[in-house]
């Protein structure tokens, strides 16, 4: 478990300092870090930012080389008022000074794709972190890296059903506050928790996510569309405790959702998929928020614009690299608590029904 506060803390406690939506003007360049300067003007942008200590101490020196830089946060030179220039870190965009945030406190459990640990996905972590100001939980899945066990569909399950217990009896984090966040078969766990738990109002966000594994395969040349109802079943564990107290589908998301059916409607779901996704089929995401809808008390669905047509999107991480999606989705995870407050902001819904019953955008980033 890593906290916002502990994280913040952390920070201060070495020298450095948080900066909430600070006003800055962008510099066009092709160098890393990226080039920035404070402004009082009238700006479109501003950013939650990290900055140095006037005074860089030796303490902080080392806290800056063996772990922000290491940290998979943006890098930034800002140009301050006094006219020196300070290495910081971008922690958040934002297009206005006083944004609606989602509340603080809250529990993401990031779910990894199938071939990334904990480790790999830092930077991921901690743009979680910052972005939403909640706690990020995780967990490596049973046969990845020092995680025991074989992996297998249910032992998936079983291990993240174990993050969403401890993170409500051992952490106290109230159901509602719970969000199940995860890309491409991570999406697929956060759909069979938010099933499974559905009845205590829990969230989700799925990313790059596919209806079914089965027609993932079935799309494929042959043999492998030919041996995909067989092939399915070498997924499922071989372990009794586990064939007992899990149910194994292949990774049937529509099945799951549309088992909710006629269930009172709760909790919130977001959907995230890149345009030119070519694994995920192209009605993958309209079908999971569709079955969603009927269960959820608000449902979003965001389309990425990937600006190369010639390459395979699924591997591309919309909410990780475009600021657009980042702030929308947190907009929609703002609107589980604050959603008259956004209902009366212009500009934040793309498509709200007549009735204003239901949430339902689809919204395109570049």
């Amino acid at each position: 478990i890593i906290r916002y506060k502990d994280v913040k803390q952390k920070i201060t406690q070495h020298g450095g300092t948080v900066v909430d939506a600070m006003p800055l003007k962008h510099v066009n360049s092709t160098k890393i870090p990226t080039t920035c300067t404070q402004t009082y003007n009238r700006s479109r942008q501003f950013a939650d930012v990290l900055l140095p200590p006037e005074k860089p101490t030796e303490k902080w020196k080392a806290f800056y080389q063996n772990t922000l830089l290491k940290s998979g946060l943006e890098q930034a030179a800002i140009t301050l008022h006094n006219g020196k220039t300070v290495n910081g870190f971008i922690l958040k965009q934002l297009h206005e000074k006083n944004p609606i945030r989602p509340k603080e406190g809250q529990a993401f459990i990031h779910l990894n794709s199938p071939t990334e640990s904990i480790g790999m996905a830092k930077a991921g972590i901690l743009r979680e972190l910052f972005e939403f100001r909640g706690d990020v939980l995780c967990v490596d899945y049973p046969g990845t890296r020092e995680s025991g066990g074989f992996p297998s569909e249910g032992s998936y399950y079983l291990a993240a059903e174990t993050v969403v217990e401890k993170a409500t009896k051992e952490y106290g984090y109230a159901w509602k506050d719970l969000w199940f966040m995860g890309f491409c078969l991570g999406g697929s766990i956060a759909i069979h928790l938010w099933k499974k738990y559905h009845d205590k109002g829990v969230n989700m966000i799925a990313e790059n996510t596919p209806d079914s594994m089965k027609n993932i395969l079935t799309s494929l040349m042959f043999p492998v569309n030919w041996l995909a109802p067989i092939g399915l079943n070498a997924i499922h564990s071989r372990d009794p405790l586990i064939r007992e107290n899990i149910e194994q589908d292949g990774i049937d998301n529509i099945r799951k959702l549309e088992s909710l059916k006629g269930k009172e409607k709760k909790g919130t779901c977001i959907f995230i998929n890149t345009s030119n996704d070519t694994i995920v089929h192209p009605l993958s995401q309209q079908r999971l928020a569709t079955a969603a809808d009927q269960v959820s008390e608000q449902t979003f669905s965001l389309m990425f614009d990937h600006p190369n047509e010639k390459i395979n999107g699924h591997g591309y991480d919309a909410f990780g690299k475009d600021p657009i999606i980042r702030n929308q989705v947190c907009s929609f995870v703002a609107a589980k608590d604050y959603r008259d407050v956004l209902n009366d902001a212009p500009g934040y819904w793309d498509i709200i029904n007549e009735k204003g019953s239901k949430l339902l955008s689809t919204l395109r980033g570049q």
